[in-house]
């Protein structure tokens, strides 16, 4: 009985331990500076800047609602919604965000994103 406790118990540590190591390695992503570029689950074209100064600014969905000011702490954003939209991402690697975009008004309804860097930027966000 003792046996099979300590076998369960090890087994939770090391579980443990991994889901730690993969939250470290997602924290530990350091984001690329840039525009960045793709779609969402509607095929909406979505947009971006980076950078450690400005932030996440010029967001926008099918080239429209450009919506910025997203501090950006441990790769990742949860924005305060701008003009009724709200938004959110995950660097998954420097080259890679994904997230979600919703109407304040229905935040049940979550589009998801994916946007990939495309190039770096010269000037101000």
């Amino acid at each position: 009985m003792i046996r099979r406790a300590i076998s369960i118990l090890s087994v939770a540590l090391l579980l443990g331990a991994s889901g730690a190591a993969a939250s470290s390695t997602a924290d530990a992503v350091v984001p690329r500076e840039g525009h960045y570029s793709g779609h969402d689950h509607e095929w909406n074209p979505i947009g971006l800047n980076y950078s450690r100064t400005f932030q996440v600014n010029h967001f926008s969905i099918n080239h429209r609602a450009r919506l910025g000011g997203y501090q950006v702490s441990g790769a990742r954003w949860h924005g305060p919604c701008h003009h009724g939209l709200c938004t959110s991402g995950q660097w998954v690697n420097p080259n890679k965000i994904q997230g979600h975009w919703w109407h304040e008004n229905s935040p049940a309804h979550k589009v998801g994103y994916v946007v990939y860097w495309v190039n770096g930027m010269s000037g101000p966000g």
